[in-house]
């Protein structure tokens, strides 16, 4: 089984901010997908979501994923 961690942050870039979505394997602490958007939306996460299943490659991989819902 592989246990995910995921996150939204904001890296700042003078007066432009941008969103990262990122995908965290708990098991061995590295980063396994990410997208970076404009905008914090649904589309950032289903794109990220989108890049770890291509990662994957295949649909019997048992997975377990956390996020934290917070909000500043």
């Amino acid at each position: 089984m592989t246990k995910l961690t995921t996150d939204i942050t904001y890296l700042t870039f003078g007066m432009d901010i941008l969103y990262l979505s990122s995908i965290l394997d708990s098991l061995n602490n590295k980063i396994i997908a990410y997208k970076i958007s404009d905008y914090p939306n649904e589309n950032l996460v289903i794109n990220t979501l989108n890049q770890l299943h291509e990662l994957l490659g295949h649909k019997n991989t048992a997975i377990t994923m956390r996020a934290n819902e917070l909000s500043q």
